[in-house]
Formats: C-alpha cells, sequence, structure tokens
C-alpha cells in the first residue's frame, strides 16, 4: 500500500512539472526507433537528444511507467514524459542507447 502512494505521488509530480503541449509524440519515437534499429551496435544519446529537442529526466531506480529500473554500473534510464503519462524510455550504457520503449504514445 506505502508503495502504491510513492509511486502515485511520483507519478503526479512527474505529471505536473511537464508542459502543456506534448513533449514527445508517436512519430518522433519512429524516428528514433528507425536510427536505432538501422544500428544494432547502438546509437549515441546525444543524437536521441537532438531528435527529441528537449532534456529528457533521468531516472534514480524509480517506477517508471510500472517497470521498477535498477541501477546498474554504467547504465542509466532517461525519459520524457507528456502531460497526459505517455512518455518514451531511453536505456543508455555508457553514452549509448542500448533500449528504447513508449507508452501511450498516439
Amino acid at each position: 500500500m506505502k508503495s502504491q502512494s510513492l509511486i502515485s505521488a511520483f507519478i503526479c509530480l512527474l505529471l505536473a512539472s511537464c508542459s502543456a503541449h506534448d513533449v514527445v509524440t508517436y512519430a518522433t519515437f519512429k524516428k528514433i526507433s528507425a536510427e536505432y534499429t538501422a544500428n544494432p551496435t547502438g546509437i549515441p544519446f546525444a543524437d536521441v537528444r537532438k531528435i527529441v529537442g528537449s532534456e529528457p529526466k533521468l531516472s534514480k531506480g524509480e517506477n517508471v511507467d510500472g517497470i521498477l529500473v535498477a541501477k546498474v554500473p554504467g547504465e542509466a534510464v532517461y525519459y520524457w514524459i507528456n502531460k497526459d503519462g505517455s512518455n518514451i524510455s531511453v536505456t543508455v550504457d555508457n553514452g549509448m542507447v542500448t533500449g528504447l520503449a513508449e507508452s501511450a504514445l498516439d
């Protein structure tokens, strides 16, 4: 029960910090995904940041979209979240994107 309250509070805080417009769209995700798929060794995280055009938030082991993100040395999870809770998350290992996911983007 306590963990659900903390998760709910975290999500509310994230949503409150977002601007009125969408930060990311499904078209943005498709563009990143196409580049990621074309480069099996990964793509530089700097390239993803340029595509999105805004700064992401860094997960520090919190629950992001129902998934508990563990801390692994050299690895980080960054995410962009829209006001409605839809989002893109990117796993980065030593500056290279090693994982990509989206949730509820239209």
